[in-house]
């Protein structure tokens, strides 16, 4: 009896439980070469200082003054969400830890975080099966590994993230042809865009798909 319950639950959680198992085995990989205090390359420095800037002010600043010897406008240069992310991390963090060494580590969980929508997309092209295959081969190739690894503070990590969230969003909508569907995936397109431009942009995109499904539906009940 006790070996049935066993069993079952096995059964029953065996997805979570392997997903967790690659999350762990991604981020480990990607936290080997971590040292605190330190990001590597010349894009992750670009990137820690806007995310200081916030950090320290609570807003971003309008102008870059070190990016171009005569300054450049801010609003453009990039997308802002890994700053609010990364700082609010830093914020609640209990490990005392500079903002610098919570920006090393944070680039590490956000490469191994990629795995869940790789996770969805192959499941939503095959089975849960399929999807925890391509959870471990996009959590540990090289090719992935060499953009995403731990202390490289970039955008690569969300990139990767919000392309492969909004194929499997797309591929969701495709198959279950209602507005709902539509609708989340022209929400995390604008959430992966997160400047105003996109927004509206996708907006007017939720507008036509709403209309579209309400003239569906009034030629069905006509």
């Amino acid at each position: 009896m006790i070996l049935l319950e066993l069993e079952s639950i096995a059964k029953k959680y065996f997805v979570i439980v392997a997903l967790l198992l690659i999350l762990l085995l991604s981020y480990q990989i990607r936290a080997v070469n971590i040292l605190p205090d330190k990001i590597l390359s010349f894009d992750p420095v670009f990137q820690y200082r806007f995310t200081k800037f916030f950090a320290d002010h609570g807003f971003l600043p309008d102008w870059d003054e070190l990016t171009y010897y005569v300054g450049r406008p801010f609003n453009n240069l990039t997308q802002p969400l890994m700053y609010y992310l990364t700082a609010f991390l830093y914020k609640i963090q209990p490990f005392g830890w500079s903002l610098l060494t919570t920006a090393a580590y944070a680039s590490a969980w956000y490469g191994a975080l990629i795995i869940i929508p790789a996770f969805l997309l192959g499941r939503e092209l095959s089975n849960r099966y399929g999807g925890l295959l391509a959870a471990i081969l996009v959590g540990t190739a090289p090719s992935v590994l060499v953009r995403t690894f731990g202390s490289s503070y970039d955008t690569d990590q969300f990139v990767l993230f919000f392309i492969l969230l909004s194929l499997y969003l797309g591929f969701r909508a495709i198959r279950k042809r209602d507005i709902y569907s539509l609708h989340a995936f022209m929400e995390f397109v604008h959430l992966s865009v997160f400047h105003i431009v996109g927004i509206r942009y996708c907006k007017f995109l939720d507008g036509i798909c709403i209309r579209t499904e309400r003239r569906k539906n009034q030629d069905i009940s006509q």
